[in-house]
């Protein structure tokens, strides 16, 4: 995390999109995985833990309200 004294609109927005950028990597790879595997355990762990990420998702980036202060905050810089 950024303290609130180093925040600025590019640091925050930028380690913001770096951290989406690679959980939608691994996102992808598991759907694909879930979508075309030939083997049925292999699709069915991936969309399990396609499952999981979701969650992880909801709970880190949607309904985070620390993320969501820190960009705003960042936001009233410009």
């Amino acid at each position: 995390a950024i303290p609130p004294e180093k925040r600025t609109f590019a640091n925050t927005f930028f380690a913001y999109d770096q951290m989406h950028e690679q959980f939608s990597i691994a996102r992808q790879i598991l759907f694909v995985v879930a979508q075309t595997n030939p083997d049925d355990d292999t699709r069915m762990l991936a969309l399990q833990s396609s499952r999981k990420l979701n969650g992880f998702a909801i709970d880190n980036f949607v309904s985070n309200a620390r993320l969501f202060e820190a960009c705003a905050a960042a936001e009233k810089l410009i």
